[in-house]
């Protein structure tokens, strides 16, 4: 089993390099396309990984809107095809790497460091560590069963990225998902941790960029370090989600929206619409920056002279032209299947198929239970809460440890004194405010934190150049800080013992028994049911990703059974109606059914639900919780 795991997880991180390498030098050849001058080497490479990584993923979308996701066709395209038109950037890709090898003197940049920033680098490669290891257990999360890594492995079964009726999730963007199809047509589900870890990478190093271009070095280390060490980022890096994708998006494209606005660089800020077009193929969330950059240009433009206004509305409007035509696609989809660019979103206002107005209030609710209220004392305390009140069960659904509650305050005594600094100060603060009144879960603020960790280089600033008791007692202060999100996720660490796991300990099934309750009746259904089997769901979790069978499942609620219950005058009703979905099985958590489900049902529909039990249901597993019924 040990021999299995090392190979399976070297063919995951294989196939991240092959992305990486393509993304690299497809990006090289567009910014050469572009005639765009990016200096230094960081900044180009990571608008090379930002192009790269995009159009690999619109080319893996068209593909499967035309029923092409193959193999064949992935290994014709991007394994021939593409490198020979980027023949000349894997030339120089190559040449370059030979002299940088050549000139490899990292110990000598860190033999020159500061004490304190030889603490941070190796705080930073512990926390990327940790999460490396993290990466190789089995997919155990939620949303990545539900549809990050449920619907490509449906893309890849059927050939088509097309949605799923019964999964409203499947309508969002997907520039992310289309990146694990990818990973899982050419390796397995380990390479959809990777890919979104190394976002997590790629938006640390944006925040190093964009602080040592106002700051220097140390200070920039400093500012990637405190939103790297975010509990919450070490969560998600080794998840298959993708808000780590969406943060670095985001982050480079504020990088150069920042820029464009201060140098009157207006290809920069086309560069800057181009990676927001991508932020908005990431997830809907996007849209929340969209209305801060617009408040932001409203400013600039009272606060510029009276003659410059003209083209600077020009060039915002082509901003805009640029950012819709780039994120297009994924909405012009939902408008031609649903007639709604958002969907389910704004249902009162769009409408659209296989949904309503109650499962949208419904949901709405559902979104709203996160925070700890909303009263204005609840708003007082609730950075103080996100920080103490954490963890995945916790009422916002992640930990943000101490790092921001501590060091953002210092800002109103250190507050930064370049223009775009204080611009992503407004952006970020801005933000923390929507999402106040929207759903309070952690990973939906990670950009406000991002931008926050920019605002920082303030904080650092003064402490590597201030006072020797300034620059001791915050740069200590911070490295404790980040010391102990390090306790925090290595706790985390320590409660999936991926080591276990990775030495062959535990068996991915033992793993998957361990940590998904509803995994027995799956696991059983494998090994029983037919191939021509379709078991509906009712009161199970999302874990549609590991049923080898056919299966009918609300992504969010059970609420189209429960209607079916309640509107039924006779057993026979149900028994049709789930016969006509082609239903062969059905399986219950009878617990959960019995909490949410059951108790919302009057004697009378409960009673012609018993009937039907007894009459069409014939029980054939069952562990005590979980029970499999054949339809009769």
């Amino acid at each position: 089993m040990f021999i299995k795991n090392i190979q399976d997880f070297l063919l995951a991180t294989i196939c991240l390099a092959i992305l990486t390498l393509l993304s690299q030098i497809l990006g090289k050849r567009l910014i050469n396309l572009a005639k765009l001058q990016l200096q230094p080497r960081l900044e180009n490479f990571l608008v090379s990984q930002a192009l790269g990584l995009s159009v690999i993923s619109y080319m893996v979308f068209f593909l499967g809107l035309i029923g092409a996701v193959k193999r064949i066709n992935f290994i014709i395209i991007f394994w021939v095809i593409l490198p020979l038109l980027c023949s000349p950037e894997i030339k120089n890709s190559l040449s370059g790497l030979k002299h940088n090898l050549q000139n490899l003197k990292l110990y000598l940049w860190f033999k020159n460091k500061r004490l304190l920033s030889k603490i941070a680098l190796a705080l930073f490669a512990l926390f990327v560590l940790g999460n490396f290891l993290n990466c190789f257990t089995p997919p155990i999360e939620r949303d990545a069963m539900t549809y990050h890594l449920r619907m490509p492995q449906s893309y890849i079964k059927t050939g088509h990225v097309s949605p799923e009726p019964n999964n409203i999730f499947s309508y969002f963007p997907q520039l992310t998902e289309m990146l694990y199809t990818f990973g899982l047509m050419f390796s397995n589900d380990y390479s959809s941790h990777l890919i979104h870890f190394y976002f997590g990478i790629l938006a640390a190093l944006t925040i190093f960029l964009f602080v040592r271009r106002i700051s220097n070095t140390e200070t920039a280390l400093f500012s990637a370090l405190a939103f790297y060490s975010l509990p919450i980022v070490s969560q998600l890096s080794t998840w298959a989600y993708v808000d780590l994708a969406l943060c670095f998006f985001t982050m480079l494209a504020l990088y150069f929206f920042s820029r464009a606005i201060e140098d009157t660089n207006w290809r920069l800020l086309k560069l800057s619409a181009v990676l927001f077009g991508f932020a908005f193929s990431v997830k809907y969330l996007s849209f929340i920056s969209l209305y801060i950059i617009l408040i932001i240009s409203m400013i600039h433009f009272i606060r510029i002279k009276s003659g410059k206004r003209a083209t600077f509305i020009k060039e915002i409007l082509y901003f805009s032209i640029i950012l819709i035509i780039v994120a297009l696609p994924w909405y012009l989809r939902n408008i031609l299947v649903t007639g709604n660019p958002v969907y389910p979103l704004f249902y009162s206002i769009f409408k659209g198929p296989h949904w309503d107005m109650e499962r949208a209030r419904l949901y709405d609710i559902l979104l709203g239970l996160y925070g700890m209220g909303r009263s204005l004392m609840d708003y007082m305390l609730l950075p103080w809460r996100m920080a103490v009140y954490g963890g995945l069960d916790g009422p916002f659904d992640a930990q943000i440890g101490l790092t921001y509650i501590v060091l953002a305050p210092l800002l109103i005594f250190f507050r930064p004194r370049h223009k775009s600094a204080n611009y992503i100060l407004i952006y970020s603060a801005i933000f923390f405010f929507i999402w106040t009144t929207l759903s309070q879960q952690s990973r939906f603020l990670l950009p406000a934190f991002a931008a926050l960790s920019i605002c920082l280089y303030a904080v650092f600033d003064c402490a590597f150049k201030g006072s020797v008791i300034n620059r001791r007692s915050i740069l200590i202060l911070a490295i404790g800080l980040m010391s102990y999100n390090l306790i925090l996720s290595w706790q985390y660490f320590q409660k999936h013992k991926p080591l276990e796991f990775i030495i062959g300990k535990t068996s991915r099934q033992q793993y998957l028994m361990k940590y998904l309750k509803d995994y027995p009746a799956i696991n059983y259904m494998n090994n029983n049911l037919s191939d021509e089997s379709k078991t509906y769901m009712v009161s199970i979790g999302n874990i549609g990703y590991y049923c080898r069978k056919g299966f009918i499942q609300e992504s969010v609620f059970d609420y189209t059974f429960e209607k079916v219950v309640k509107e039924a005058v006779s057993p026979q009703e149900i028994f049709l109606w789930l016969k006509n979905q082609g239903a062969s099985h059905i399986l219950i958590n009878e617990v959960t059914a019995s909490r949410y489900l059951y108790s919302d049902l009057g004697w009378p529909q409960l009673n012609t639900y018993d009937a039907f039990r007894k009459t069409h249901l014939s029980l054939i597993y069952t562990n005590g919780v979980l029970f499999l019924y054949q339809i009769v």
